[in-house]
């Protein structure tokens, strides 16, 4: 990097500081991949920073449950993360390894939301940001049509900065996917650790790291192996009642099943599900942020399989290793569809993989301007319009979930009594 390069990134970085939302989009526009990385890191850091709690919200939880770690010591540290090996966490609040840590530093050395979230943010931008950028790659890309650019978009607002505040979920997705996405492009068995290193981040990803491993193991059986046992899935449960036995072998697993599903003298009840269906909320926030991902990504993977594409002389060996991988997630999420909370996230995981492939297919001109291609690009089309109301939803929840001070000075932050969102800015100016 030459002398002037070097300013150039330093005044955009500047420019980040000043105002991240402006720097954001500059960055991205005009610096290479590695700037690029450090701008999605940069302005996830100062997203964390500048974060809008409000009352209820994800985030407010994990400010409040904070609380409890402002007083912790070096020993109890190690005391709760043996706790947390051996399956029988301490406290509700660190139940995984991400979560003890950060809270640990964030809370025992600065006790401050505030850092906590900048640590959260820089870490989600990074691998958010690493995967952005290894699906989206427009060099030579001659003519970058609107399909495209649409399919990016709903690739990039799938699982972005406004779901944040969750802090382990959608960081460990990222994870997951990075690692899964760079295995299968350079064959280094790291990168299946660094999938496996997702577990770390949430309870969950023992579950999900099943099928990514399948995958692995199983990339050489024919495809109609995968077709097959995913459409069984639909039509399948697992035993509900030997699930729960076998969760109550675990304090950790006994205790996180019965947050989501409870069996009562033979009857099940799925608190999460039967509060979802109860509630009445706009249509944008009822399909928008679970129904059209889970319409959507069920949608592209027959797509693929009545397209005849889900072949390896059709698919690179990148795409159709994450084709395997979604439809195996996918699978998985049927089997556990008893759980709703489950099967909401697990689909949102197979949903990365699929949405994925259908943007690498549409970069490399799979569906380009071209009579060949029309049958293809329609029914492209359509999906999209699947995945329409979570347009919707993100522009929503990005209003809502992201403080204005993103937008400028967000140093303020450090002075200001109470944090503003977006949405909070517009009504008022309305």
């Amino acid at each position: 990097m030459n002398t002037i390069e070097r300013q150039n990134r330093g005044v955009l970085y500047l420019l980040t500081f000043i105002s991240p939302l402006l720097g954001f989009y500059v960055g991205i526009k005009n610096l290479n991949r590695k700037g690029k990385l450090a701008i999605f890191t940069l302005f996830g850091g100062l997203y964390g920073f500048t974060i809008n709690l409000k009352e209820g919200s994800d985030g407010a939880t994990h400010a409040q449950n904070l609380k409890e770690f402002y007083d912790i010591t070096i020993s109890d540290f190690f005391q709760k993360l043996i706790s947390i090996i051996l399956l029988k966490p301490l406290d509700d609040s660190a139940t995984d390894f991400y979560i003890l840590t950060i809270y640990s530093i964030a809370g025992g050395l600065f006790q401050s939301p505030i850092v906590l979230f900048l640590i959260v943010g820089l870490v989600f931008g990074y691998f958010y940001g690493s995967a952005v950028l290894k699906v989206v790659n427009l060099e030579g890309v001659e003519k970058v049509s609107g399909i495209i650019i649409l399919l990016i978009i709903t690739f990039a607002i799938h699982r972005s900065y406004d779901t944040m505040q969750s802090i382990r979920s959608w960081t460990g997705m990222w994870v997951l996917f990075n690692g899964v996405f760079s295995f299968y492009q350079t064959k280094q068995k790291k990168f299946l650790a660094l999938a496996l290193l997702s577990t770390f981040f949430h309870f969950m990803y023992f579950i999900v790291v099943i099928p990514v491993i399948l995958a692995f193991l199983l990339k050489s059986v024919n495809k109609y192996f995968f077709i097959l046992i995913y459409l069984v899935s639909f039509a399948t449960n697992v035993n509900t009642i030997a699930i729960s036995e076998q969760a109550s072998q675990s304090d950790l697993t006994r205790t996180k099943l019965n947050s989501y599903y409870r069996v009562n003298k033979g009857v099940a009840f799925d608190p999460v599900l039967d509060r979802i269906q109860k509630s009445e909320s706009v249509w944008y926030l009822k399909y928008g942020k679970t129904e059209s991902v889970f319409y959507g990504t069920i949608y592209f993977i027959f797509f693929l399989i009545a397209f005849k594409m889900l072949d390896k002389s059709v698919l690179t060996e990148v795409e159709y290793g994450l084709a395997i991988t979604a439809i195996l997630i996918a699978t998985t999420a049927n089997f556990g569809s008893f759980i709703y909370t489950f099967y909401s996230r697990t689909m949102a995981n197979a949903a990365t993989f699929i949405l994925a492939v259908i943007v690498l297919l549409a970069i490399r001109g799979q569906f380009s301007l071209t009579a060949s291609t029309a049958r293809k690009r329609f029914f492209v089309g359509v999906g999209i319009l699947i995945f329409f109301p979570k347009m919707v939803y993100f522009v929503s929840n990005f209003l809502i979930m992201t403080s204005f001070y993103t937008i400028v000075a967000p140093v303020t932050v450090l002075f200001a009594d109470e944090t503003y969102s977006i949405r909070d800015v517009i009504d008022l100016i309305l």
